[in-house]
């Protein structure tokens, strides 16, 4: 398998995954520009990471990535079991990627979300307040927890590990939400997830 990302992007949650997972794969490293290109897009013809290459097909967004992987590799207990378990992480997944990381754009994007310039101070304004309310709804969720999920360690955690480095992006740090603070803490304390971070030349949030 062949995993291509941006460094710090929400890939790292499919990065960080691999890792955990103990399959063989390879990490290319695009940039912005690289993914503009005509050869990356003849990989993923939406133009953004995660992609993530499996023989001669390739698979687009980190959700489906992310079940692909723990489906693939069932020894690394990835994914909780089949019914109500499994739901629940697909319920998370749906809520980290469809809300939560999308809460941002605005932050960097203005003009999607309203016409002139005199508006897009106040649309990211809002973002920030938007933003600021996912963590405080996650911190709270996050009382007391190592995981997400009851059934322990999944790759839902992975993607809230990197929600958890993205909050200088509304220039908070993430210390703000203590139970944030100590779950991203205890998720840099993993060897698999210092080896993503290191392939990805960057460094842990919480040192």
């Amino acid at each position: 398998m062949q995993l291509y990302y941006m460094p710090g992007s929400c890939a790292l949650s499919c990065h960080i995954s691999l890792e955990w997972s103990g399959t063989p794969y390879e990490a290319t490293r695009v940039s912005l520009e690289d993914t503009k290109s005509e050869t990356f897009l003849s990989i993923n013809p939406k133009g953004k990471v995660p992609a993530l290459r499996i023989g001669d097909d390739v698979l687009t967004e980190a959700a489906a990535i992310l079940v692909h992987i723990g489906e693939e590799n069932p020894e690394a207990a990835l994914l909780p079991p089949p019914g109500l378990p499994r739901g629940r992480l697909l319920e998370t997944l749906s809520e980290l990627t469809g809300e939560f990381h999308p809460s941002f754009a605005p932050l960097f994007v203005p003009e999607r979300f309203a016409a002139g310039d005199v508006c897009h101070d106040h649309v990211r304004e809002a973002a920030r307040r938007r933003v600021a309310a996912h963590y405080d709804r996650w911190n709270d969720r996050m009382q007391g927890r190592a995981h997400i999920l009851d059934a322990g360690r999944s790759v839902a955690d992975a993607y809230l590990y990197v929600m958890c480095r993205w909050s200088d992006r509304i220039d908070r740090a993430i210390s703000e939400w203590p139970d944030l603070a100590a779950f991203s803490h205890s998720m840099e304390q993993n060897a698999s997830v210092r080896a993503a971070l290191s392939q990805e030349g960057l460094s842990p949030i919480n040192d």
